[in-house]
């Protein structure tokens, strides 16, 4: 798409670090943009400073393996702007450990948010997309750690290499949709939360 003005996003982890950071650049180019995030209370800070500042944004809390939750956040989306135009599948965690002393809930945690958040995201929104017919993006953050495997970061490797590999899957399957299309972000160390949730899981995985 190459005039974006007036179409929406839809972003996972949009509280903070990087998803905030498509928000904010999402609404300078006059898109309608639906955050989500796990953090209800710092997501509604964010989405209030948005409205503040002229954004047509809105909030939806999520946590991204909850796939019920997921497609419900992709109702709100359409109840609230009609459509949706592009989907960011950004939420992530760290997760550090060999790949034999790793311990199986920090396993699941880390290819729950990391993998099947995406394909999530992917399965509730892309589908929308393309009945729309009015052209669109998913895209998907991935990790250098998904091009480069890491020693000592077993299952981040893993989750964010399973990341590039879905994305690269979904372009070919997307070829004959030529106003669709999909791409994947692999950066490097980047100072976000996501070094917090390395170090604090969530209670309900132990």
């Amino acid at each position: 798409m190459k005039d974006v003005k007036g179409k929406v996003a839809f972003i996972t982890g949009a509280a903070s670090g990087m998803g905030l950071g498509m928000a904010r650049a999402f609404v300078d180019a006059g898109m309608k943009v639906m955050l989500s995030d796990i953090d209800a209370e710092k997501l509604d800070k964010e989405v209030a400073a948005l409205q503040a500042a002229g954004g047509d944004v809105a909030g939806v809390a999520l946590d991204v393996t909850d796939r019920d939750a997921v497609f419900a956040a992709k109702d709100a989306t359409l109840e609230k702007f009609g459509k949706v135009h592009v989907a960011c599948a950004n939420a992530g965690v760290g997760v550090t450990g060999a790949l034999d002393k790793c311990d199986q809930k920090n396993w699941e945690w880390c290819i729950d948010v990391c993998l099947w958040g995406p394909i999530y995201c992917l399965q509730a929104f892309v589908p929308v997309i393309k009945q729309q017919e009015e052209g669109g993006h998913f895209l998907a953050t991935s990790s250098m750690a998904g091009m480069a495997s890491f020693r000592g970061m077993g299952p981040y490797n893993v989750a964010k290499f399973g990341v590039v590999t879905l994305i690269e899957t979904l372009n070919e399957e997307l070829k004959k949709y030529p106003d669709i299309n999909a791409s994947v972000l692999c950066p490097g160390a980047v100072a976000t939360n996501i070094y917090d949730s390395t170090m604090h899981r969530q209670d309900r995985y132990g």
